[in-house]
């Protein structure tokens, strides 16, 4: 998987392009650039284990759900103690299962 020397440099040259627009778009930040990145590696990681990797676990997922599930992956984690003093534990951190309706 983009084993070959310029298969490689094309998907960068794609995949730069994408993250200056994305980038540009986040703006006001030192590192808008470095988050975009880390964003579309994210979604570039997602899109070849679902599609070209077929995993079990995405292949028959909605993209609506995708999307859901990685838009709780990016929201802000806590980063005070809880209020009544406590340290942050993992499982106060939010849930990535489906929600029960």
């Amino acid at each position: 998987m983009l084993t070959h020397p310029e298969a490689a440099e094309a998907a960068r040259t794609v995949l730069a392009g994408q993250i200056e627009r994305l980038g540009d778009s986040i703006g006001g930040h030192d590192d808008a650039r470095r988050r975009a990145t880390l964003m579309t590696m994210v979604v570039f990681g997602v899109t070849v284990g679902r599609q070209l990797l077929e995993m079990e676990e995405l292949r028959d997922v909605p993209t609506e759900e995708i999307a859901r599930l990685l838009a709780q992956l990016s929201a802000p984690w806590p980063t005070q103690p809880a209020r009544d003093g406590s340290p942050l534990r993992r499982q106060d951190a939010p849930s990535l299962r489906p929600r029960a309706h």
